[in-house]
């Protein structure tokens, strides 16, 4: 009987060293799952998260203006490291290309929006995404925008005003017309449409304007009476231009100011008929692996404030009309430009032809 009860005990006090055990390790594990949740929830965490996006590779953008500006700026407004890789159109679209295997950008932004659309038609684009406020594109952004979203018109400028030495015209003798310039038996000047990003879009408005045939008979008779000479860039057919190398110039409104504030003697002018123009867009590529810091940059240059501090620069780039609604002009520009551009499907199909017929034929 002695023995039966002491087994008893035993067994009691076995059970209830168990039914502790079993009560305390429950009790562990909630509080390890309680701190592991506070933990998630802690100020600490985020911070930690932040800091993950933050430390990732920067996004890298190809750029042809504002390429010191814009990084620092959206870097600021953002947290976002950004690294902004200058390079002429021309040069842009050549290192896209040569990098399609193992593409290095996130970001396009640059002049000549029918060369984007190009790329856009390959797709080579991020389609489909809505920016929150492309609302705040202006009448004229909205027939930049193609229906795929697959580009965002930010600006348009002059991509050739009619500039001219004072040394050799007047007011009064000056060509006041896009005809007059090309009728000039004086030699004259323009950038190459095959490098110089906002180039094509000059020539190309004139064959789409006159008409292939009729502009290929312009532009054969001038290269053939040596009146018309191509140079690579718009900087160096400035210099030509001040210097009296050349007498006129269709020159990128960039370019014609920036002269005029140093004090050369040039003039500008911007023909009734209207000048051609460069719209400058940004696209995202389909391959970006920051896909939503890219995003964030194109909205950033999308919105109306950013565009107001591009205008408003101490910088020749400055001088273009935003397309965001309620940005303005510099005070020192053509407020209301008659700004010209042919039908982007159309300069998209020629571009290849026609800066290949100009290669063929340019006098440099």
């Amino acid at each position: 009987m002695l023995k039966e009860n002491l087994f008893k005990d035993l067994m009691f006090l076995v059970v209830f060293l168990l039914g502790l055990l079993i009560m305390f390790g429950c009790g562990s594990q909630v509080n390890t799952d309680e701190a592991v949740a506070e933990k998630e929830d802690s100020p600490n965490m985020k911070s930690s998260s932040a800091e993950s996006i933050t430390s990732e590779e920067p996004l890298i953008v190809y750029a042809n203006d504002f390429t010191d500006e814009i990084g620092p700026l959206f870097e600021e407004e953002t947290g976002y490291q950004v690294e902004v890789i200058h390079g002429g159109g021309g040069e842009i679209l050549a290192r896209v290309e040569a990098e399609q295997g193992n593409p290095q950008w996130d970001v396009i932004w640059m002049d000549g929006h029918a060369s984007l659309h190009s790329l856009a038609d390959r797709g080579m684009f991020l389609e489909g995404w809505e920016p929150e406020n492309l609302s705040q594109l202006s009448t004229e952004g909205e027939s930049f925008l193609p229906s795929t979203n697959a580009y965002f018109p930010t600006g348009i400028h002059a991509a050739a005003t009619l500039a001219y030495n004072k040394d050799a015209f007047t007011a009064e003798t000056a060509p006041t017309t896009w005809e007059e310039f090309f009728q000039l038996s004086d030699i004259v000047g323009m950038a190459d449409p095959g490098v110089a990003a906002p180039a094509y879009p000059v020539a190309s408005w004139f064959f789409y304007d006159m008409g292939m045939d009729e502009a290929k008979a312009m532009f054969d008779e001038t290269f053939q009476e040596n009146r018309l000479r191509v140079y690579p860039k718009n900087g160096p057919l400035g210099s030509a231009l001040v210097n009296g190398e050349i007498k006129a110039a269709a020159l990128q409104e960039h370019n014609s100011y920036g002269l005029k504030l140093n004090g050369e003697n040039i003039e500008i002018i911007w023909p009734e008929e209207g000048v051609p123009g460069s719209v400058r867009v940004a696209a995202i590529g389909e391959h970006s692996e920051n896909i939503e810091i890219a995003k964030a940059f194109v909205e950033f240059l999308l919105d109306m404030e950013t565009q107001n501090q591009l205008t408003q620069m101490d910088d020749t780039d400055s001088f273009f009309t935003p397309l965001a609604e309620g940005a303005t002009v510099r005070p020192d520009r053509e407020v209301n430009p008659n700004i010209v551009v042919p039908d982007v499907e159309w300069a998209s199909e020629h571009e290849a032809e026609i800066k290949q017929w100009f290669a063929d034929r340019a006098v440099q």
